[in-house]
């Protein structure tokens, strides 16, 4: 994407934040690049260039504004099917899915060709995957400093750096400033939890996103409060199984949602935010959504698509949700996460399992799930789902494809 560089100017002066993460201005005469919110006095117009993403503005040589911190822009919306996949392989890359595969597996996993998907992703973001990937490394590792108490180490095996020595080097090269000089200057503060803010464009229809939780929430799993939504999760991260809590809240006067997690699950970071981002549909331009909802939204604006935080709960809940009530589909699954997923030891209030893994249901029986209340047509959908996101499991042979 190339933006068009008066619209920006004039966004800019505006400190306009529907466009915030849309694009970013590097400033020729400080070095630096920042968000169009950013609050520092605005540049001259002879001294802005313009970029589509965060990585094409540091492969010009800018570095990231310590004030406005590009890091935590909102991120694209999607527009046609290109840029469907081109988000998709952005997605992947920001759970850190390149920090331990390659591009040929990233484009096997959103299903196109490699040479494909470099080419939509060149032309989508400015820069090449690995460019992109780089980036993100370097933008994860200035939060987890400037936010966090994790050693510089940590961090920087978090962020998906293979050493600390390469982590110094690409830090130092591209932000003028070596990461410890960072943490002493910003002096982030020790804790039992983290805490990250994620930006997105207002407005926000906070009240009905919750709303719309709440009434979906399973038991033990997620909790919905008046301002603010908690669940357990579960996921795999540099080949460990990672169990925690996670709890979102709103602060609208900063246009961003505050996630709090425990410490215990700092090696993941990366993949949790990412995965809540999708979850909230942060990405999105209200604009356009109200537009097209017209009267609608007119006691609403901000509405937003739910997404989900993890793709196989999703599969669950749609096989059993079909053609029952949501209350009844609420109590079946509630059901299968109190009897196979995982404690969660030292969840806050109201949250006590994990929704059960993929890996579970692999060697779970249709008599087993019959015990949660899902009937055995039912079941048959669930054991044959489990066998693409678990191919190794074993299961009865009546029931393989």
């Amino acid at each position: 994407m190339q933006p068009d560089p008066d619209i920006c100017y004039a966004a800019l002066l505006a400190r306009d934040r529907r466009f915030d993460g849309w694009f970013f201005v590097g400033v020729s005469s400080t070095g630096i690049y920042c968000r169009p919110v950013c609050a520092v006095r605005s540049p001259m117009r002879r001294n802005c260039h313009f970029f589509g993403s965060a990585a094409a503005a540091e492969r010009a040589g800018f570095r990231p504004c310590l004030r406005c911190r590009p890091e935590l822009a909102p991120g694209h919306g999607v527009l046609d099917v290109s840029s469907r996949l081109a988000q998709a392989a952005a997605l992947r890359i920001e759970e850190g899915f390149l920090n331990h595969a390659s591009t040929a597996q990233l484009a096997a996993r959103i299903g196109v060709g490699e040479r494909h998907l470099r080419r939509i992703f060149q032309a989508e973001f400015g820069v090449s995957l690995l460019a992109y990937a780089q980036t993100q490394r370097l933008l994860l590792a200035k939060r987890l400093l400037t936010e966090t108490q994790l050693p510089i180490t940590a961090a920087a095996l978090t962020a998906g750096f293979g050493s600390v020595r390469r982590f110094n080097a690409v830090f130092l090269q591209r932000y003028g400033l070596n990461p410890r000089g960072l943490r002493q200057k910003v002096g982030a503060k020790p804790g039992e939890t983290l805490s990250f803010a994620l930006a997105y464009r207002p407005p926000l229809a906070w009240s009905a996103l919750l709303a719309f939780l709440a009434q979906r929430s399973i038991d033990g799993v997620e909790c919905v409060e008046e301002t603010s939504y908690a669940r357990c999760i579960a996921l795999t991260h540099g080949g460990r199984d990672l169990v925690g809590w996670l709890r979102i809240t709103h602060a609208p006067a900063r246009c961003v949602v505050n996630v709090t997690l425990p410490a215990d699950l700092a090696a993941a970071v990366g993949p949790v935010l990412a995965r809540v981002r999708h979850l909230l549909d942060l990405g999105a331009n209200p604009d356009v959504i109200d537009a097209h909802l017209g009267a609608l939204a007119a006691d609403q604006p901000g509405l937003r698509v739910p997404g989900a935080f993890d793709g196989f709960e999703i599969v669950v809940r749609a096989i059993v949700g079909q053609q029952i009530s949501v209350a009844k589909a609420r109590g079946v699954l509630a059901r299968m996460a109190l009897r196979f997923g995982t404690k969660v030891d030292g969840a806050p209030a109201g949250l006590r399992t994990t929704f059960p893994r993929a890996a579970v249901f692999a060697g779970l029986t249709p008599a087993a799930l019959q015990t949660c209340g899902i009937t055995r047509l039912r079941g048959r959908p669930s054991l044959r789902w489990r066998a693409r996101w678990w191919p190794g499991a074993s299961r009865p042979s009546r029931w393989r494809r």
